[in-house]
């Protein structure tokens, strides 16, 4: 992994296998957790977003996605065959007074840090659970 790819928050694995790591600091030749842990990026790598870490997260499956409501007129959806998140407006139209169905952002997310990154990005405040 990369100095770029990653965000301070951000769940990864040691490459050894290991309980999830949060990242804390990012540093130009690896990561810092747990206040003093150093792992450099040769010895890291991603967490793949999977159907147990969507489901333990409010994800619900549906035929070919999982699905998790934010609010009354937000939606969020996970098409596992494209790996693709999207964020949907679902509500009424002020303009047409007609209930309409919107994408408001979309995204490919094969990995946890992904879906941190998506969710951040859509101002969605969620704590992922690993």
């Amino acid at each position: 992994m990369k100095a770029n790819e990653l965000m301070i928050g951000d769940y990864i694995e040691h490459i050894e296998g290991s309980n999830p790591i949060q990242i804390e600091e990012i540093h130009t030749d690896g990561v810092i957790f747990s206040n003093v842990c150093y792992l450099p990026y040769e010895e890291i790598k991603p967490i793949p977003l999977t159907a147990e870490i969507l489901e333990k997260n409010g994800f619900r499956k549906d035929l070919m996605y999982f699905y998790l409501n934010i609010d009354d007129e937000k939606l969020l959806e996970f098409y596992t065959h494209e790996k693709r998140l999207r964020l949907w407006f679902d509500g009424v139209d002020e303009w047409v007074k007609a209930t309409v169905k919107d994408l408001l952002f979309q995204c490919q997310c094969k990995y946890v840090h992904d879906l941190q990154h998506a969710l951040r990005l859509c101002n969605i405040e969620k704590e992922i659970k690993i």
